[in-house]
């Protein structure tokens, strides 16, 4: 699990990546639907949109073909070409 303080935590609009593989959950389109997973390979990035909560990080993954959205730990989600990093 990636801890870090202060300084090193990303802010909202940050580059981000995953320190570790996890699954995630997709944000939902609608209300009412189900929670849905899916799983995010240890190096994948992405742009930090906010906080849900203090716990969970809502994430824009990059890469997909369409977008996604999903919340994690926001003890996975680290700064983007940080000089060090905890895996």
């Amino acid at each position: 699990m990636m801890t870090f303080n202060g300084d090193d935590s990303p802010r909202v609009g940050d580059r981000v990546f995953m320190g570790n593989e996890l699954l995630a959950e997709i944000a939902r389109q609608a209300p009412g639907l189900p929670p849905m997973w899916c799983y995010l390979s240890a190096g994948t990035t992405g742009r930090l949109l906010g906080w849900r909560g203090e716990t969970r990080a809502i994430v824009d993954i990059d890469d997909v073909d369409r977008r996604l959205v999903v919340y994690v730990s926001a003890g996975q989600v680290a700064r983007a070409g940080m000089a060090s990093r905890a895996a």
